[in-house]
This record gives structure tokens, C-alpha cells and sequence, in this order.
């Protein structure tokens, strides 16, 4: 029987769990908050069988990370050349551009589709004609099913709220954010979920809709070249536990005349005995990459340690830590292995990579700064909604009749900045239709299509921003770098013109201020 279980279900069930037991009357906390992370873990471990996961605690934000095999339900791939005949998109690295920002669980799949496609000018050149692509509907509703995410990662999002949820309720430890990262570690292609953990009690509490509580998370795909350089490094030592001696050497050693890996890895004992496999297990503590600023190639420092493999040499055998340095080619669209190098031959290893521009003693530096594929960062509240407002407009900018009918270009991004002034700006980059408009030599914020443009910015920032009730702001800034043109509106007249106490000319005026001093 085939699964149903959806995101929208997990995500609704975590959320009324959520709620559910700020009810409990627990005065004392369950989770103490020098232990979120380990309760999080444990949870997910021996409740939910997900033993791969991560959780990392940044100020008032925690991240969950869970490394999978497979991210979507089929290989993007399979799907590209059916969006590339549909929508005639560009293909970079295999992974469709205009396809990130598809995945959000829409209820008219279709519109989604082309409503988040249409965000990137390339796309846009094609001018589709609107009645032609309707009848590519069925066509694109199979692309939708393909790129839909697998169940089992479905099924894990839900257990990492479970988890987080349960804990969050019940902890000494002040949170207000939660991410959740699944990275496929095979084609490094990852999920990111992000959410305010009030808005999960909110729900609960019916102050806010379910819609509205799917608007307010934030959703977003992209590719890890992290996760996808250290693939096949994370792949070498699991064929060490995995795989025999003759395989391994085959795969990994059949071109090196020099036998030293033999014992290198405990294939070979002291004397000169060879093994079928591997003496030890491998389990790796640490992966980190400098990647080539040529581009394709990297080095991949591994930390690992290993463990006796048979019981009997457990008490005669003590764990050794290793290090190693990988060296790393991106062939077509594969990662390769081109050299494993002990750490104690670093010199050796440098001398021969010079693109890198590394000595031993920088090496060694500079490894404490190299990056993993999980490396998260403490989200703010400012940020949060910035992004928000614009994940909510693509929704409704790109799908307007009158927008796509008097632009021929049109581009935005929204940002919170807390220099020289606290502010969220809108940077937008927009070319009209209409030609006249550039040669009347009025500024292009008073054509009436820019004035449409900047009532639907300014209808939806300040509804996102007063329903979380944020104040700690002293403006809202319309900023076109190419034409020099600021508008800003005051937080005061932001919260009127939402309340439609007031109207967009009583509340947006022209700043004398350059845009050139905020940039």
C-alpha cells in the first residue's frame, strides 16, 4: 500500500503536540538546558530510530541535521529534460535552476510551478504563451510527483519536530527558532526548514490558521558542494568496514605500486600477514574541505578513529586516531578520489597541489577554519521575517496579470539592515514595457505600474511585520540602486496603512538621502 503520509500532516501533528503540552501543568523542566541537544538526540535515537541526526544549539536557535541517501522521490536527473522542454530552463551541475524554490507543498502544484519559475529572468526570455502552457498542465503535475520529497524524509522532518517540539516545551533553555537541514550527502542536494517555535503554540491556540501557519515557515532547496565533495570520502571509509581487501584495492588502490595502505588501513599484520578485511572499524569524528579557488578540485581533512573489529581484540587492540588529507577532483558530475594522504606527509602532499597556495605550517592553520557540510547559524527575528515577506511575495508578485503584463523585467530581494539604521529594505530591479515612461524624465517611483508594484511590497511587509507585532525597527526603505531612488515608510504609518487607516501616498515618501550610502 502505498504511503500518504505528507509533510502538511507531520508538520500540523508536531505543532498540536507542540501546543498540547504547554497544558501539562510541568512546573520543573524535563530537559535541562545543558541538556537540549542530548534530549533531542536521545529522542530521536531510541524513539524514532533516526541515529544519524545532529543538533546544534546557536543562542536562541536550534539545528537539526540529518544526513540522507535519498532527498526527493526521483533523481532530479530523470526529471530535467521534461522541465527543460516545458519551461526551456537552463541546467547547471545537473540541478535545474528555477527548481529551488518549487519545492513548498503548494495546494495548485501547476501555478506553483510556474509562479516560482518565472522569478528568474533566464525563464522569462522564453515569453511562454499562457494558453500553450496550460496545456502542459498533466506534464508539469508529473514533474511536481517526481521532485516531491521521498517519504522517508518526510517521515524524518516529522520526528526532528517531534523531537525539538517535546523538548522546547519542557526545557529551562530560552529557544525561539528551529531549522531542520536533509541533505542528500550522495548528490548534495538538500532540504532547509525553518520556523518560529511560538508560531507552533499560536497554532495550537487557534490564533493563528493552519494556511497561515505554513506561510510563516520558510522553505527552501539548494545544493550542498560541501556534502558533495565529502561524499566519496565518507564512501572510502565505509567500504573499509564494509568491503574486502581485494574490493578496496581494486576500487581505491589498483593503480599505486607502493603497498604501505595494506597496513596503513589493517589489512596486513606485523607479520606481513594479509587480512580478507580490514582489522578495525573506521568511524569518522571530523570532515572538513578547503575547496580549489580554480574551482573542481578540493582537499577533504578527515579526523577518524579506529575501533577493534572482533571482540577478542578489543582488550588487546586500543582505538587509534587518524588523519588524513584527501585530494578531490570533480569529474563531469561525479567527485573523484585522486590521492589519500596520511597527515604525516603533508609536506610531501603540498608540494605537489601549488593551486592551493598552502604550506604545512598554513595548512595546519588554516584546517580550524575549513568548513563541514552543517554549519549553522544563529537566526534573528529581523532576518526571519525579512525572508518571509519575500517567500510570501513570490507567491503573489509573479502570478499578478498586471505585473507580468507591464514588466519586462522585475527583480526584488528583502533584507533587514541594522547599519547605519535599523531598516528592512527592498532592493528592486525593475525594467517597464513602457518605453515613454523612461523618456518623461520623472522619477520611475511615480509611474503608476512602479506605484502598483510598491502598494503590493508595502501591503505585505507590513502584514507579516504586525502580526508578529515587531517594532524594534525605525523604517521600511524601497531602494532601485540603478535609478538612485529611495522611498521609506515609518513603522507607525507602516501599521496604519495595514489597519487601511491610511493610504500608500500618505505613508511612502522620497529619502534625499543617496541610496549609493546605504550599499
Amino acid at each position: 500500500m502505498k504511503r500518504k503520509t505528507t509533510l502538511r500532516f507531520l508538520f500540523l501533528a508536531a505543532a498540536i503536540f507542540f501546543g498540547a503540552v504547554s497544558f501539562s501543568g510541568c512546573l520543573k523542566s524535563t530537559y535541562p538546558k545543558d541538556y537540549v541537544k542530548e534530549s533531542v538526540l536521545e529522542i530521536l535515537k531510541n524513539e524514532y530510530n533516526v541515529p544519524l541526526a545532529q543538533v546544534v544549539i546557536t543562542g536562541k536557535t536550534i539545528h537539526m541535521y540529518l544526513p540522507v541517501d535519498r532527498l526527493f522521490t526521483a533523481d532530479l536527473d530523470d526529471v530535467k529534460i521534461s522541465y527543460v522542454t516545458i519551461l526551456g530552463a537552463q541546467v547547471r551541475n545537473g540541478f535545474v535552476l528555477g527548481l529551488a524554490r518549487v519545492i513548498s507543498f503548494p495546494q495548485d502544484a501547476y501555478w506553483e510551478l510556474l509562479a516560482r519559475a518565472y522569478h528568474f529572468p533566464f525563464l522569462r526570455r522564453f515569453k511562454l504563451d499562457w494558453v500553450h502552457t496550460k496545456l502542459e498542465k498533466k506534464k508539469i503535475d508529473k514533474i511536481q510527483d517526481a521532485i516531491s520529497l521521498h517519504p522517508d524524509v518526510q517521515d524524518g522532518i516529522g520526528q526532528m519536530l517531534f523531537a525539538v517540539a517535546r523538548v522546547a516545551r519542557s526545557t529551562d533553555l530560552e529557544l525561539d527558532f528551529y531549522t531542520a537541514q536533509i541533505t542528500d550527502t550522495r548528490s548534495g542536494h538538500e532540504f532547509v526548514l525553518q520556523g518560529y517555535l511560538p508560531d507552533m503554540n499560536r497554532l495550537q491556540l487557534l490564533d493563528i490558521s493552519q494556511s497561515e501557519y505554513h506561510k510563516r515557515m520558510l522553505k527552501d532547496t539548494q545544493v550542498n558542494q560541501r556534502a558533495l565533495v565529502h561524499y566519496p570520502v565518507r564512501q572510502f571509509f565505509q567500504d573499509l568496514n564494509q568491503k574486502t581487501r581485494e574490493e578496496v584495492q581494486q576500487k581505491y588502490f589498483a593503480k599505486l605500486n607502493s603497498q604501505d595502505w595494506l597496513e596503513r588501513f589493517y589489512y596486513k599484520g606485523k607479520s606481513d600477514q594479509l587480512y580478507p578485511v580490514s582489522q578495525m572499524t573506521w568511524e569518522t569524528e571530523q570532515v572538513s574541505s578547503f575547496l580549489s579557488p580554480a574551482g573542481g578540485r578540493a582537499l577533504v581533512y578527515v579526523k577518524a578513529v579506529a575501533l577493534p573489529r572482533t571482540e577478542s581484540s578489543k582488550g588487546k587492540t586500543e582505538p587509534k586516531e587518524e588523519k588524513f588529507i584527501f585530494e578531490t577532483m570533480m569529474k563531469g558530475k561525479v567527485v573523484q578520489i585522486l590521492r589519500i594522504i596520511p597527515y604525516h606527509l603533508l609536506s610531501e602532499m603540498l608540494a605537489s597541489v601549488p593551486e592551493f597556495n598552502l604550506t604545512e605550517k598554513s595548512l595546519e592553520e588554516n584546517i580550524k577554519t575549513w568548513h563541514s557540510e552543517f554549519e549553522p547559524k544563529e537566526v534573528f527575528l529581523e532576518d526571519f521575517l525579512a525572508r518571509q515577506i519575500m517567500s510570501r511575495l513570490y507567491e503573489v508578485i509573479y502570478q499578478d496579470e498586471r505585473i507580468a503584463n507591464t514588466f519586462n523585467d522585475l527583480g526584488f530581494e528583502v533584507r533587514f539592515r541594522d547599519k547605519p539604521a535599523r531598516e528592512f529594505v527592498f532592493d528592486i530591479r525593475v525594467v517597464l514595457k513602457d518605453e515613454q515612461a523612461l523618456l518623461s524624465g520623472k522619477p520611475l517611483n511615480e509611474h503608476e505600474d512602479v506605484v502598483y508594484l510598491n502598494e503590493q511590497f508595502l501591503r505585505m511587509a507590513s502584514t507579516v511585520i504586525y502580526k508578529y507585532r515587531y517594532k524594534d525597527f525605525i523604517a521600511l526603505a524601497l531602494e532601485m540602486p540603478a535609478e538612485g531612488e529611495r522611498m521609506v515608510a515609518l513603522p507607525q504609518d507602516l501599521e496604519a496603512f495595514y489597519q487601511k487607516k491610511k493610504k500608500l501616498g500618505d505613508i511612502l515618501k522620497a529619502d534625499s538621502a543617496s541610496v549609493s550610502a546605504f550599499l
